[in-house]
């Protein structure tokens, strides 16, 4: 997670000075206090698992129906404007090139396992070529891992739970995979543009063909400086198998006993001292393919009129679009979707209302 931990498009005041604060160098300092000692997690679990073997659609797990999901209108978090945005979204339905290969992973905690795992593995992330999440404890029946890091369990502490589960993802799976997607447990992708974009002729050439770093997301430049930017943690990023390497290789001199939530500027500026820096995942007509927000609130979003560049968003993006321009046609991830309305964007998307 990053700057954009807010739901709130409009005027937050609060986003870019806690942010300022957050990025100072925070160290875990306390053994006692912050269990300094890292045990890496020997437990390895099968990512193809939830793939062949996908649980059947139940959106009563997410609290809805599907007469509800599907309607338009109605309770304030089902309303039209995410059905708009989505009805602009393709969905591919072609073959993906051998180099598409993706592992999909989220970070989570138990508390929420029953709440958030059944609505992520029922929609998007069965789709996904490998799966699990990152947790604290392990249930092989909802695809979680306890992954242990340093320091304690918390919002504070988001670089060094990701870090971990990088470095388990280094560890266990570099071989079996082209790319490795992490995101938080409120993330909706559509995995089919998702491989399609990772196959195509664009990401072959810029990673000649997998031999070179490619660094994937949405890109923010901090205060509008190009020379600090960062891809957003809020939709995810992607590494391939160069740049996961790359990445796991700076672990023992980059951000070791840092703490902080601003894991996706930590991983940007590791991978920059490498060379690395975040690529342009914007599509032909300029339009982004990771999205920070809800649909409905990228399909609804102004800049404030008296002072746009007073909100953070306006400030850290890249050519911003407004209204449906906002956002691809071949559109790859939505953050803060919380499980009722991952079943919305599941029926809406795959044409589950007819």
């Amino acid at each position: 997670m990053g700057v954009e931990g807010t739901a709130v498009l409009r005027g937050n005041a609060d986003v870019a000075p806690r942010f300022e604060r957050g990025h100072a160098n925070t160290v875990l300092h306390d053994a006692a206090a912050y269990n300094y000692a890292v045990h890496r997690s020997t437990e390895v679990h099968d990512p193809t698992k939830l793939r062949l073997n996908p649980p059947e659609l139940n959106f009563e797990h997410g609290g809805t129906s599907k007469e509800k999901a599907c309607r338009k209108g109605g309770a304030k978090e089902l309303g039209d404007s995410d059905y708009k945005m989505l009805d602009e979204i393709s969905i591919y339905g072609g073959e993906f090139h051998p180099s598409s290969k993706l592992m999909c992973t989220i970070y989570t905690y138990d508390k929420v396992h029953e709440k958030v795992m059944p609505a992520l593995t029922e929609t998007w992330a069965k789709r996904c070529d490998g799966f699990m999440a990152s947790s604290t404890l392990t249930n092989e029946t909802l695809n979680t891992v306890n992954i242990p890091h340093k320091g304690p369990e918390e919002y504070n502490n988001i670089w060094q739970k990701v870090r971990s589960t990088w470095q388990y993802l280094h560890d266990n799976y570099i071989d079996e995979y082209e790319w490795f997607y992490i995101g938080g447990d409120d993330v909706y992708m559509m995995v089919e543009n998702m491989k399609m974009y990772l196959g195509s002729e664009e990401l072959r050439a810029a990673s000649e063909n997998g031999a070179k770093p490619v660094f994937l997301g949405r890109r923010f430049f901090r205060d509008g400086k190009e020379e600090l930017q960062f891809n957003a943690g809020g939709p995810g990023y992607v590494l391939n198998r160069a740049a996961l390497k790359t990445l796991v290789g700076t672990f023992d001199h980059c951000g070791v006993d840092l703490k902080g939530f601003w894991e996706d500027v930590q991983v940007a500026l590791c991978l920059s001292k490498e060379g690395v820096l975040p690529y342009d995942t914007r599509d032909e007509e300029g339009r982004e393919r990771f999205l920070p927000f809800m649909a409905g609130h990228h399909y609804n979003y102004r800049p404030p009129k008296k002072n746009p560049m007073s909100d953070w968003y306006v400030r850290y993006s890249v050519d911003l679009k407004l209204g449906k321009d906002c956002c691809s046609q071949s559109s790859v991830t939505f953050h803060y979707i919380l499980p009722q309305l991952m079943y919305r964007y599941e029926a809406l998307l795959y044409d589950l209302c007819n």
